[in-house]
């Protein structure tokens, strides 16, 4: 499942179960369907090797949550579940994966995006967007304060896109794009 969240802050995260939020600030920053492709596969990415699991366990967020059931989330219970799901939103969006994850959740980007028939050149153009991004924006959750510095992630997605040589003529979509998302901008180039 794939929400959007209301919020300016520009940032996308993966909750364990599949579930994939983006949020508006960082929706509104993008051009075109392949980049919106690279940002969800790379959060899809997370959520096949299961990384926000890994860290909520790491964190022990979820210490004792398997006993708490729909039927028990009275009372003591529910504020304890209540708990557990601010400490969770509070590791995947302000605090974000390690270093490691989010490399490996980019080259599965590239990957993904690629097999599905978008350009994986995408997420170099995301990355750059971000970096010019990086001095203005909010730090709190945002992208910048969860994920690896972005001249390293930009240099390891580079090393993985000759991977794809054929890349360039895969689709990119932004009218496409712009006419469904709120904010979006279509460009001169069609494809």
């Amino acid at each position: 499942r794939f929400v959007v969240l209301d919020s300016p802050v520009q940032n996308a995260f993966a909750a364990p179960g599949g579930i994939v939020f983006i949020s508006r600030g960082l929706l509104n920053l993008l051009d075109n369907e392949a980049e919106l492709a690279a940002v969800l596969s790379h959060e899809v990415g997370h959520v096949a090797e299961k990384h926000a699991l890994k860290s909520i366990r790491r964190a022990q967020f979820l210490q004792g949550a398997a006993s708490i059931t729909a039927a028990t989330m009275k009372g003591s219970k529910g504020q304890q579940f209540e708990s557990m799901i601010g400490d969770m939103q509070s590791t995947l969006f302000d605090k974000g994966l390690d270093q490691g994850m989010e490399f490996e959740a980019d080259q599965a980007a590239l990957e993904t995006t690629y097999r599905t028939g978008y350009d994986p050149s995408a997420m170099t153009t995301v990355l750059e967007k971000l970096k010019r991004q990086e001095a203005t924006a909010a730090k709190s959750g945002s992208w910048f304060s969860t994920h690896p510095p972005l001249d390293e992630r930009m240099a390891r997605v580079a090393a993985g896109l000759k991977k794809y040589p054929d890349r360039a003529s895969l689709a990119k979509l932004p009218a496409r794009f712009a006419k469904f998302a709120k904010g979006g901008k279509a460009s001169k180039t069609g494809k």
